[in-house]
């Protein structure tokens, strides 16, 4: 037997062997996504039939922190200042 021979029968092993490894990946992947599949509709279905339970209260000081941006947002509009060029091109300040 002569090298090329050898080596000819070792790329066509690493060929099939990578195939079969392959195939194995694919099946235990799909596997695994089956069961993710199915354990996120049994967490969806149980939060659906169960509700979410005991809600945390908000923070006082949170929610006076949210009160007064909701304020601030409310009460007072954002002017717009148009700013005119001289005449040599740099911003002049309005007058």
């Amino acid at each position: 037997m002569d090298w090329a021979q050898v080596a000819s029968i070792l790329v066509g092993l690493n060929i099939i062997l990578s195939l079969w490894l392959f195939r194995q990946i694919v099946f235990t992947v799909r596997s695994l996504v089956q069961d993710l599949d199915q354990n996120l509709g049994l967490a969806i279905k149980a939060l659906v039939e169960g509700g979410l339970g005991e809600i945390e209260q908000i923070n006082p000081i949170q929610q006076a922190l949210a009160q007064m941006l909701i304020g601030k947002m409310e009460n007072s509009p954002i002017e717009a200042v148009i700013t005119e060029r001289g005449a040599d091109g740099k911003f002049s300040k309005p007058s």
